[in-house]
């Protein structure tokens, strides 16, 4: 585990199981700035594996999943990625969408994400709130039978650039489109 607490190994999967050659994560923010947090997790795992190494990104932000329509393409593409980064600043608890989202993701049938990464505002660390964040994230990662990965860093704001491709800032007001791709190479 490195110093925000991402376990390097997240990639490995039990004997016979198979990598898919684009490993796919898919990054379920808050706002700008945990959508930002979240693309570190994913920065790292770059960093970590290799610039080699290409993955998928497609981001989706947390209010979205209001929208019927969204929840339902959104709950196929959970099931899909192999990793869902949820990026949170910690402060208050998860909506309920997003729990009863996570849930549907992990329980099921078939195919379903290897690991489940709870990124939170490093001042969060150790509050009552965050702690009931990761008890929540944790008992819905034990339904897919996958490990909670929490990471902790340092919530900035940003301007709409920053996100860049990955963020898929289509619209020009720092919210990352649903389903938007990005690709690392």
């Amino acid at each position: 585990m490195n110093r925000n607490g991402v376990d390097s190994g997240w990639y490995q999967r039990t004997p016979g199981e198979t990598i898919k050659e684009r490993p796919s994560i898919l990054l379920v923010y808050e706002d700008l700035s945990t959508g930002l947090r979240g693309k570190q997790v994913f920065d790292q795992l770059i960093q970590q594996l290799g610039s080699g190494t290409c993955f998928d990104l497609k981001v989706l932000k947390m209010v979205l999943l209001a929208d019927d329509g969204v929840r339902e393409q959104s709950i196929r593409e959970g099931a899909e990625a192999d990793i869902i980064v949820v990026s949170v600043n910690g402060h208050r608890e998860l909506p309920a969408e997003l729990n009863e989202w996570l849930l549907r993701v992990f329980s099921g049938e078939g195919r379903h994400p290897m690991a489940l990464v709870a990124s939170l505002n490093r001042q969060a660390r150790d509050s009552r709130c965050a702690n009931r964040i990761l008890d929540d994230l944790w008992t819905i990662s034990r339904v897919g039978g996958v490990e909670l990965l929490p990471h902790f860093a340092e919530t900035h704001g940003g301007s709409s650039e920053a996100m860049g491709r990955d963020g898929g800032d289509q619209a020009g007001d720092g919210t990352p489109e649903s389903g938007e791709e990005g690709d690392r190479s």
